[in-house]
């Protein structure tokens, strides 16, 4: 038992003294670190994102509710049809643009900030009528911008018709949806008009000839167009500016004021 001691104190001591004993001196073992520069820039990186997330909510949420103009024009139109005597489909055409004051301002926050956006692996162009802002966003944070802005702020509305009591008598059946035009990497572009679409459900291909064949071994072409019909959304986004309303009774469009 003492002898195995003896021997296990004697491979420390020569171990220690291989290792250059008891005195710290560097050499190629060992290396100086600012351990304490470290930390501070750590730190001060670690605020930056801080600060930076902050001001990406504080910016974008919220605000796709007074970018937007809809006006709708005094131009309407009705189709009426013998079968349905008592109702008619009324359309209001609307147009599109940005309140010119809240992108002025967007563009002014953004300008101010751009201490917060200086660092970042992503870079994102936005473009306003007075010049482009570049942001950069770090990696923790990109998916919050994107999610805040997802769509090209997309913002669905929908036209209501009123009478002169401002009481509403109807909503249309179909929703406006209203949003900026996305630039490459996620930018967004307000030096141009707002896009705005609807939803129309698709139609079904024509299936005539689904089961002929005329002999060869060629893959029937309308096999595909069917594969692509439900390959794709039943309901998809296609350029408009007509706000609908199907069976509008016809005892309530004379109350119809605005």
């Amino acid at each position: 038992m003492l002898k195995s001691v003896g021997r296990s104190l004697m491979v420390g001591a020569l171990l220690a003294a291989a290792l250059g004993g008891g005195t710290a001196r560097a050499d190629k073992w060992e290396s100086t670190v600012n351990g304490a520069k470290a930390h501070d820039e750590v730190v001060a990186i670690l605020d930056y994102k801080k600060a930076q997330a902050r001001k990406v909510e504080e910016v974008f949420y919220g605000l796709r509710d007074r970018l937007y103009v809809v006006s709708p024009t005094s131009k309407t139109q009705y189709t009426n049809n013998f079968l349905t005597p008592t109702s008619v489909n009324y359309t209001v055409r609307v147009e599109a643009s940005f309140d010119a004051a809240a992108v002025t301002a967007l563009y002014t926050t953004l300008r101010g900030a751009q201490a917060n956006f200086s660092e970042g692996e992503h870079e994102v162009k936005i473009k306003f009528p007075q010049g482009t802002v570049v942001l950069k966003i770090y990696d923790e944070i990109y998916p919050t911008f994107q999610r805040l802005v997802r769509g090209g702020y997309a913002f669905e509305a929908r036209a209501v018709l009123l009478d002169k009591e401002q009481t509403v008598i109807a909503s249309s059946d179909n929703s406006l949806l209203l949003s900026v035009v996305e630039t490459s990497n996620g930018g967004l572009d307000f030096s141009v008009t707002p896009l705005l679409r609807t939803y129309t459900k698709a139609e079904a291909p024509d299936l005539s000839g689904l089961l002929s064949t005329d002999g060869s071994e060629k893959p029937n072409p309308k096999v595909a167009e069917l594969e692509q019909f439900f390959g794709e959304p039943a309901y998809r986004l296609s350029y408009s500016n007509d706000a609908t309303f199907y069976s509008l009774p016809v005892a309530s469009l004379k109350d119809v004021s605005s």
